[in-house]
């Protein structure tokens, strides 16, 4: 698969199963997911339990934090309460569970490459013929991360996998989900492409493409201050599930977008909320398109920031990973959310969706 990811595989809730079923027809399956906090972390797991879509199952869960850190936050209560909810729901089914601990890293920007090694070092890994990747509880350097060198290996024929990538999205929930503040923005690891980023003469002519997302302000505020860039062309859901959602999303974040940054009406662009492979190409065009016209001027660089929904950025890592684009990131410093307002009602509210990446998809 991929050539560009002209023809594509994208699925969403009954017709993830059917996609899931065909890549683990006969397969070994090894389900790979993050010890995170967020409420999603566990709910694709259900499903495919559920389904019986994989008969042959190893679920490999990745640690996000130290052993013993002995945090009380919300957020370290909600992570452990999700893996002592994954150790049930494993044992239940009669599923082999592999926990990996927390690597030994300098700074936790490694994390994702860090638990890539261990992935491809261990048995659960060299005996599987089909992964299914969910980036649900997993933060944005470590996905990268993790599906990056994935493709890589593809790229170089050797994967010799089926590679789905799974995600479940609830905007309503993406919304009691607010960062604070802004860690110091660096490339992620893997996605710098030894591109000149700093502030100099002989630098490329610097286009910076965000993807916009709610409460993004420290982190928008941090990556300006520390790219400079000649142009900045946001990118806004559109369409979206609520039709209104790009508006209301600019108006949130017009004191720094619109008064700060200036961005001039024209350089906005638009992809599909619930479509990556929206986004792949736009930002794909994008990239050809400053080229192109920016040539008799020097090299240009196009540099793309997070901030929004996994499905959106999952579409960033494509664009990002087939034309070699660098991807700044400025983790939030931590997190807020109000445990009461996470029902089972709104959590069953969310959508499953499967973006099979590399391998030979089937039709039904």
């Amino acid at each position: 698969m991929n050539a560009g990811w002209a023809d594509y595989v994208f699925v969403q809730n009954s017709d993830a199963l059917a996609a899931w079923a065909a890549a683990a027809e006969g397969a070994r399956s090894l389900y790979v997911l993050g010890e995170g906090f967020d409420p999603r972390a566990l709910v694709g797991l259900r499903r495919v339990l559920d389904s019986g879509a994989a008969s042959e199952l190893t679920v490999l869960s990745l640690a996000l934090a130290a052993s013993g850190s002995g945090s009380t936050s919300a957020r370290a209560r909600r992570a452990r309460a999700n893996v002592s909810a994954l150790e049930q729901l494993t044992r239940s089914h009669g599923v082999e569970l592999v926990r990996v601990p927390f690597p030994d890293v300098h700074e936790r920007r490694a994390l994702g490459r860090a638990h890539l090694r261990t992935m491809l070092a261990h048995d659960a890994f060299a005996r599987c013929e089909h992964i299914m990747l969910d980036i649900s509880a997993l933060p944005t350097g470590v996905y990268f991360g993790l599906i990056g060198g994935l493709l890589t290996l593809a790229d170089r024929a050797e994967l010799g996998r089926e590679l789905q990538v799974l995600v479940a999205e609830n905007v309503d929930l993406d919304n009691l989900i607010r960062g604070q503040g802004s860690e110091t923005p660096a490339p992620i690891i893997g996605f710098r492409y030894d591109a000149e980023l700093a502030v100099a003469p002989e630098r490329p002519i610097l286009v910076w493409a965000p993807v916009l997302g709610p409460g993004s302000d420290a982190q928008l505020e941090a990556l300006y201050n520390s790219l400079v860039p000649d142009e900045i062309c946001p990118v806004l859901p559109f369409p979206a599930r609520n039709p209104r959602r790009s508006d209301e999303l600019l108006l949130s974040l017009r004191h720094i977008v619109v008064d700060h940054f200036e961005v001039e009406p024209s350089n906005y662009i638009y992809a599909d909320e619930r479509n990556p492979f929206d986004l792949y190409r736009t930002l794909s065009r994008l990239n050809e398109r400053y080229g192109r016209a920016l040539s008799p001027l020097g090299e240009t660089l196009v540099i793309v920031s997070i901030h929004s929904s996994k499905t959106l950025s999952l579409g960033a890592l494509l664009a990002a990973h087939q034309h070699r684009l660098p991807v700044m990131n400025a983790e939030p410093e931590h997190y807020e959310f109000d445990e009461d307002a996470i029902t089972d009602e709104l959590l069953a509210r969310s959508e499953l969706f499967c973006a099979w990446l590399a391998g030979t998809p089937t039709a039904e």
